[in-house]
């Protein structure tokens, strides 16, 4: 797999996840500058804050010796 390659991949990954936490309603926001963190997600109503780090992976398909 090339770097582009990787570096769409991870963003996609990232790109998923906020918008399943959107549809959730939480607020989320990406850092200006990647220390780590990969989203700071806020519940703006319960005061709460969290850190995520996304991590994105590819599923192999798996073929059984049977058929």
């Amino acid at each position: 797999m090339s770097g582009y390659e990787r570096v769409y991949r991870g963003r996609s990954g990232q790109l998923a996840v906020m918008a399943e936490l959107l549809w959730r309603g939480w607020n989320v926001a990406l850092p200006e500058v990647d220390m780590g963190d990969d989203i700071f997600v806020v519940r703006d109503r319960m005061e709460h804050f969290s850190r995520v780090q996304v991590k994105t992976a590819e599923a192999a398909l798996y073929k059984r010796k049977d058929g």
